[in-house]
Order: C-alpha cells, then sequence, then structure tokens
C-alpha cells in the first residue's frame, strides 16, 4: 500500500481513483494509467508510483485494474451501492436499469461485475470503468451504456461503485 502523503494528509486530501497496470512479459508493470483521478495529483501520483513497483509471475497477468482509497476524517468516502435499486434511495435523480441484452440472453451469456461511476460537479457520470468485468462485452458493453447516463443531484457523489448481475433461470 502507498505511504499516505504528509501534504495530503495535513489538507484532508482524500479521494478513490482507479489505476489500470499494464504488465511486462516478466511480470513487471510497464505502466499506470489513471482511469479515474482521485482529485489530487498528489495522491494520484504516489498511487502510480507504488503500483509501478507491483510485480506478478511472468505472463501471469497482461492488464489489471486497481481501485485505490485515500481516505482522512475529512474526506469523502465511495458510496458502494448493494444493488441498482438501492440507487434511487440514494440521492441519484436519474438512474435507469441496466438491460439484460437479448442477444445475450439467447446465447445464454450471464455474469457479474462492479462498475466505478465517477460523477462531475454538475451531477453528470463524467466515467465508468469496468472494476471487474462481466466477464462478456455484450454484458459490460449494456453496463457502460447505461451507466453512463446516470445522474444525481449536483456536488452529492464524486465515485459510485455499482455492483450487477446477469442471472439466467434455466429451464429443465
Amino acid at each position: 500500500m502507498p505511504s499516505y502523503p504528509e501534504e495530503a494528509r495535513k489538507n484532508g486530501w482524500g479521494g478513490v481513483g482507479v489505476f489500470r497496470l499494464h504488465f511486462k512479459g516478466d511480470g513487471v508493470v510497464g505502466r499506470v494509467d489513471v482511469l479515474i483521478s482521485t482529485e489530487h495529483q498528489l495522491l494520484d501520483e504516489t498511487a502510480k508510483t507504488t503500483l509501478a513497483q507491483w510485480q506478478c509471475q511472468p505472463r501471469a497477468l497482461g492488464v489489471a485494474t486497481i481501485t485505490m482509497t485515500f481516505r482522512t476524517n475529512k474526506s469523502e468516502k465511495v458510496v458502494a451501492l448493494k444493488s441498482e435499486s438501492e440507487a434511487k434511495q440514494r440521492n441519484l435523480v436519474y438512474a435507469p436499469r441496466v438491460f439484460y441484452p437479448y442477444e445475450a440472453r439467447r446465447q445464454r451469456v450471464a455474469g457479474s461485475g462492479i462498475f466505478m461511476l465517477h460523477f462531475r460537479p454538475d451531477g453528470t457520470v463524467d466515467k465508468v470503468v469496468p472494476v471487474r468485468s462481466t466477464g462478456s462485452p455484450l454484458l459490460d458493453g449494456e453496463c457502460l451504456s447505461t451507466f453512463s447516463r446516470w445522474r444525481c443531484h449536483p456536488g452529492v457523489y464524486t465515485v459510485v461503485q455499482v455492483p450487477i448481475a446477469f442471472t439466467l433461470a434455466g429451464r429443465r
């Protein structure tokens, strides 16, 4: 884990960032991209420096998505919704339901994932990042498209984490 920068601690800076690690064939991190910023350059750089030192077994991973949270008593926390229906009770003014794509149902594709939504100050979604993919491009695409249309009251949220599951009721 990264050390909390003293300047950030003194100023009560916190935030949640999502980072993508690109591993080389030897298991060493070759590059770290910021997918969702913590909103503080110092925290982003601290996370990137720490993550750049990570390693895995050779050829075990090509890419990994990591969420890092920096928190002080003064900083915001990530709102982790337990379900889409909970969204309507949590200051979201528009949270359309993610539909199960017909083609995915036809192909009997199921899966579950976690998506991180980053909100602009005006309450619109700036970015949607799959923290954990559903395992299906069809399902992920539907989630990305729908979650990008969510809206909250201005200034209420910065980052919201939403779990999603697509399951099939099987005929026997």
